[in-house]
């Protein structure tokens, strides 16, 4: 992930504060925006994810299954 920092050495990062605010969301809670949301913001959202390595989240906005959303028993097979 490239990132700069500040002059105080604070670490910065250039993003789109709208998209930043659900992948910081996500990444508290693991809860998507809604799919209302989703559908106008799809593609800016997977670009998102992607810059910061959120598969999981991904898979989700693709409607796909994570294995981090099975239970732990259920991702061996």
């Amino acid at each position: 992930m490239d990132h700069a920092t500040d002059e105080q050495g604070r670490l910065f990062l250039d993003r789109n504060g709208e998209y930043f605010s659900h992948i910081l969301h996500f990444m508290r809670t693991t809860l998507c925006p809604t799919w209302a949301y989703i559908a106008q913001a799809r593609q800016n959202l997977l670009h998102e994810c992607a810059y910061f390595g959120l598969g999981h989240m991904a898979q989700r906005l693709r409607g796909e299954t994570s294995p981090y959303d099975l239970r732990p028993e259920d991702r061996q097979i």
